[in-house]
């Protein structure tokens, strides 16, 4: 996975955009979770795992683009950084 951008947006609203690649066909990316986080550290919310591609061909450049992401907006402010958990 390269140039991996994820936004998020005051109303609620997330889009995921990012190149992945895999040298095995037919394997898709998982990103278990997006964890968002505050300014102390702690975790106010987990966004649930959502799929990439199938990728049936290895070796090629797939967009992985999920312009439909959504989180609870009333965290916005709160929100420092975001940890993601992924596997291919």
């Amino acid at each position: 996975m390269t140039e991996a951008e994820f936004t998020i947006f005051p109303d609620g609203r997330a889009v995921w955009w990012s190149h992945v690649t895999t040298s095995d066909a037919d394997d898709v990316w998982l990103i278990r979770a997006l964890a968002f986080i505050d300014v102390h550290g702690v975790e106010l919310w987990r966004m649930p795992q959502f799929n990439g591609p199938n990728m049936v061909i290895d070796n090629y450049d797939y967009i992985f683009h999920n312009p439909n992401l959504a989180y609870p907006a009333y965290i916005f402010p709160h929100v420092r950084t975001i940890n993601m958990t992924y596997h291919c």
